[in-house]
């Protein structure tokens, strides 16, 4: 089994954004494991992109914090809601979609459920989204 590298996008590092993974303020990276998850760091979502994006999905943004995370050595990419990007991000990333709010939350689901995610990392560019919503 690999490490499980999350980061959860996020404005406050308490709640999970309700708007696309690539327009969050912060990345909260967390590992993940049978013991439960680990803080590893903080990354501010710093690229200048936004102002520039032509359209939704615009591949600069989805390339610019593919390189952010993949610094970090992240795995998992895990958010409320994905955009168009999605596409790009999911042949790196497994991508996680979740519906509860408080990161501790997230992290007790991503601990329960994470043969899930390791089933889908193992699939490599052929991965889908893992959905984690409840009441889907």
């Amino acid at each position: 089994m690999q490490n499980i590298r999350v980061a959860i996008a996020t404005d406050n590092g308490n709640t999970c954004i309700e708007r696309h993974f690539g327009d969050a303020r912060y990345y909260y990276l967390y590992d993940i494991d049978m013991a439960g998850s680990h803080f590893v760091a903080k990354l501010e979502n710093n690229l200048d992109i936004e102002e520039q994006e032509s359209a939704h999905g615009d591949p600069r943004k989805a390339s610019g914090i593919g390189g952010l995370l993949k610094q970090q050595q992240v795995n998992t990419a895990v958010s409320k809601v994905f955009g168009p990007n999605i596409k790009r991000l999911i042949k790196q990333y497994a991508c996680i979609l979740v519906s509860v709010d408080a990161i501790p939350e997230v992290l007790e689901l991503l601990v329960q459920e994470q043969n899930r995610v390791f089933e889908e990392l193992e699939k490599g560019e052929g991965r889908n989204p893992v959905d984690l919503r409840k009441n889907r």
